[in-house]
């Protein structure tokens, strides 16, 4: 095939070649401000879990103590210190000398729903304190999702992501230099525009298929119902749907936590129950997220829902039996966040945040010197009774 022989021998003099190049060029210029600032706000919360906690230890930290409380008395104190509020969702966490999570939310004056969590010591059920939101992380977490403009910047920001991953195929490919060529195109070089191309070039190559994956996982948070859609459809699996309450209304025979934790447990063995979550919605089922062997969420992939009037089992989804489709969705989030592999990426999450940058800031020099600066010596060379005919010219 001569397409293929070409590229692989002197891909620069392809057509496909160059107008990958346009594309990659101007997506960047485009988007790379944008990635860089979503990049450098990723990178800043990568640890934000345990710097919430060293900024508030009071509301995550207990003094370690014989026996604990059940989830009951931990929900109902929780519902007793604010009666004014829905309970959302009770975490299932009993380690020595942490505190409980307890999701709580309720309509403020503005109408709108306002969500906090109530911390609680396991060991003695009592309530210690409402969990701070330190302002600076907040505001990191609102740039890093929204763009610090609601739905809108969400949107905006799922569109940039769509387009990095493109940038990342596109930069692959263009890339590549030629059989028996690697070697220039992986090395530094010498002078400061030599470095520049060759620090795109590594860090480009090095970073591609990971970056290209978060990006990806940028576009499944903005447009999340549409993404699962393509992803079934492409899959040709169906798309699950939640079960609902199957118990005559005015049924109030509720399966306590400790009840709901038992079922979760038996549903899944081998198992750890992280989360139970009630929906407002009477008619929706009560749901325990379980974390299982090989997991790559630490809240849990699997679920086991139950009837929330009467505290049935409805339905097991335990994820090591989940189509491939199903595997895949539930994978985005912590590819996204890099906790699929424990400390160890999550460390490494840290520069990969910063790779947009340093893309964006090398790729915009290259453009510059080689349209904006050789341009400018071309027409500063030009005698200036020339350039002044050159003008008058441009404008006929």
């Amino acid at each position: 095939m001569p397409l293929v022989k070409g590229f692989l021998t002197e891909p620069r003099r392809t057509f496909l070649r160059k107008a990958l190049f346009q594309i990659h060029l101007w997506s960047g210029l485009t988007v790379g401000l944008v990635a860089t600032v979503v990049g450098l706000s990723g990178a800043a919360l990568v640890f934000r879990e345990e710097i919430e906690r060293q900024l508030d230890p009071s509301a995550h930290v207990v003094a370690v103590e014989e026996g604990f409380a059940t989830f009951d008395q931990i929900a109902a104190a929780a519902r007793v210190a604010h009666p004014d509020s829905r309970l959302q969702s009770v975490e299932l966490d009993r380690r020595p000398g942490h505190a409980v999570g307890v999701r709580l939310t309720r309509t403020g004056e503005d109408g709108r729903e306002k969500r906090f969590t109530v911390a609680v010591n396991p060991h003695t059920g009592t309530v210690i304190g409402v969990r701070k939101e330190n302002r600076v992380i907040v505001w990191l977490a609102d740039l890093h999702f929204y763009l610090l403009a609601g739905d809108t910047g969400l949107k905006v920001n799922g569109a940039c992501a769509g387009a990095l991953a493109l940038l990342c195929l596109t930069g692959a490919i263009i890339w590549f230099p030629g059989r028996g060529k690697l070697k220039r195109s992986l090395t530094l070089g010498k002078g400061r525009w030599r470095v520049n191309w060759g620090l795109h070039n590594l860090v480009g190559v090095a970073a591609c298929v990971v970056l290209g994956a978060v990006a990806v996982t940028g576009v499944y948070f903005a447009f999340y119902e549409a993404f699962e859609k393509v992803v079934y459809a492409v899959a040709f699996t169906p798309r699950p749907v939640e079960p609902k309450s199957v118990s005559p209304v005015g049924v109030t025979s509720f399966v306590s936590f400790e009840g709901a934790v038992a079922a979760a447990r038996a549903g899944i063995p081998d198992g750890v129950p992280t989360h139970v979550y009630l929906s407002p919605n009477p008619e929706d089922a009560l749901s325990i997220y379980v974390r299982t062997p090989g997991d790559w969420s630490s809240y849990g992939s699997s679920v086991v829902w139950l009837d929330a009037r009467d505290g049935r089992t409805l339905r097991v989804d335990d994820l090591r039996q989940q189509p491939l489709a199903t595997r895949f969705l539930y994978g985005q989030g912590p590819v996204h966040f890099g906790t699929f592999g424990g400390l160890a990426t999550r460390i490494l999450w840290i520069p990969l945040g910063l790779t947009p940058g340093v893309l964006f800031f090398t790729g915009f020099l290259m453009w510059w010197r080689r349209l904006v600066v050789r341009r400018w010596r071309v027409w500063s060379s030009v005698p200036a009774g020339r350039r002044l005919e050159l003008e008058e010219a441009s404008r006929v």
